[in-house]
């Protein structure tokens, strides 16, 4: 009883992991296509906001 054990905690299911792999995606996409073609707006900034939850997310899920 005095040994200790050590536990390794694994994310459930891959596909949450990528989702939030392409909610990032989705996110740089859209800010950099909007950017590119019309310059900064409103939508570069939704865009980013995407990205920073997708990886926050992601973070948040492999890191615990």
């Amino acid at each position: 009883m005095t040994d200790a054990r050590e536990v390794t905690c694994l994310p459930l299911g891959r596909r949450t992991l990528w989702s939030f792999v392409g909610l990032g995606a989705a996110g740089v996409s859209l800010a950099a296509v909007r950017t590119a073609y019309w310059g900064p707006d409103v939508w570069l900034g939704v865009g980013l906001l995407l990205a920073w939850v997708g990886s926050a997310s992601l973070r948040a899920v492999t890191w615990g």
